[in-house]
């Protein structure tokens, strides 16, 4: 019989600081692993930006506005618990907000293979 699988559920989280112009620490935030319906809602409004052959096969993405923003929304939180609003996310510069889409990818295990996959369900 082959051994159990075993899983830590507590959820993961990176501290993120991020800093005025002027060099300040501005607030310390969290990137917190989404659950399992955090995942799924990212992967359902993701389907709605896909452009698909008639066979369902995803071809590309029609519409990239908040397409960062949004899961770097799910996964980010202040020092209080509160999740940062999708206009805040919006508001940092491309860069930040790019680097901080990788790490959410990277810790809800989200992957360019998932959104490729959108079409074929």
């Amino acid at each position: 019989m082959p051994e159990a699988l075993r899983f830590e559920l507590t959820r993961k989280e990176i501290p993120v600081v991020l800093t005025s112009p002027e060099g300040q620490e501005k607030e310390k935030y969290v990137l917190r692993e989404l659950t399992g319906k955090g995942r799924d809602l990212y992967l359902t409004r993701m389907s709605g930006k896909m452009k698909y052959k008639d066979d369902g096969e995803p071809i590309g993405i029609t519409d990239y506005s908040g397409l960062q923003a949004y899961l770097v929304h799910l996964h980010l939180y202040d020092q209080e618990g509160v999740q940062v609003s999708f206009d805040e996310v919006q508001s940092y510069p491309s860069s930040v907000v790019s680097q901080l889409f990788e790490a959410a990818q990277a810790l809800s295990n989200i992957t360019g293979a998932d959104e490729e996959e959108l079409g074929n369900d």
